[in-house]
């Protein structure tokens, strides 16, 4: 009977030390916070004609699944590069922002979100628009929430 006791203050001794743990991990900024500020950042940036900010957010490892086609983060950065190339004046709208925290790894959390995209040569109305549903992966590195992968569909694809 006495090995039950001290298997059970064992537990209570590691289910305390769990809770702790957790709470130290509390010091991140919360997934929702930051990715939210993490989305702002990159739509403030394309706007401001800058893929710098854009890139940095995204992981080593980082992909793009849109329309069938995978992209990695280079190809990624191409591809920004060129649309501001071709589009001088870009809109951004994000929209529906829905954060959803890995509940067994707090540096990981998935987002679901609405893209309104518009660009054109600078007149009054825009050349072309798209609307675009976003699912992503986040990653908790050195403070920042970073983008580990997204795919980006049409609503009515």
């Amino acid at each position: 009977m006495g090995r039950i006791k001290r298997t059970a203050y064992g537990s209570v001794l590691l289910l305390q030390a769990a809770v702790l743990m957790g709470l130290a991990g509390c010091s991140a900024p919360p997934a929702e916070d930051g990715i939210r500020d993490a989305l702002k950042e990159m739509a403030d940036a394309i706007e401001a004609r800058q893929a710098g900010p854009v890139v940095r957010r995204l992981t080593a490892d980082f992909s793009l699944t849109r329309g069938g086609e995978i992209l990695n983060r280079e190809q990624s950065r191409r591809l920004l590069a060129a649309t501001l190339i071709r589009y001088p004046d870009i809109s951004i709208t994000v929209t529906g922002i829905t954060v959803l925290p890995d509940g067994a790894r707090p540096d990981m959390a998935e987002a679901r979100f609405n893209v309104l995209t518009t660009g054109g040569s600078g007149a009054l109305l825009p050349e072309t628009g798209q609307l675009y549903r976003m699912e992503s992966l986040w990653r908790l590195q050195e403070g920042d929430w970073r983008m580990v992968s997204a795919s980006a569909r049409r609503p009515m694809e």
